[in-house]
């Protein structure tokens, strides 16, 4: 593990932001840079599971549990957003995938 890579700052410009509840501004850092950020520091030797999703119908969220593996570490972590519906069909609008 390179531990110095892995805790180096995320350069200004990679730094995004999009807008959250309440308008409020929020920072975030882009998942592609962030799988880089692990595959130089692993050596590509890590993982993700989602180890447990749960749609929750009546507030339009969805959790999720997920396990990050990488060398001898091992962190879990809840986490949760709110579903975009379709405002004609009210149907569920999957995220884009890239």
């Amino acid at each position: 593990m390179n531990r110095d890579l892995l805790e180096r700052p995320f350069d200004a410009g990679q730094i995004k932001q999009r807008e959250g509840h309440f308008g409020k501004m929020l920072d975030y850092i882009e998942a592609h840079r962030v799988i880089q950020r692990l595959n130089d520091a692993f050596d590509a030797r890590w993982s993700f599971e989602v180890v447990e999703q749960k749609v929750l119908e009546q507030t339009d969220e969805v959790l999720v549990l997920g396990k990050l593996l990488a060398g001898e570490v091992v962190k879990s972590h809840f986490g949760s957003s709110r579903i975009t519906r379709n405002r004609e069909t009210s149907e569920m609008v999957p995220l884009p995938t890239k």
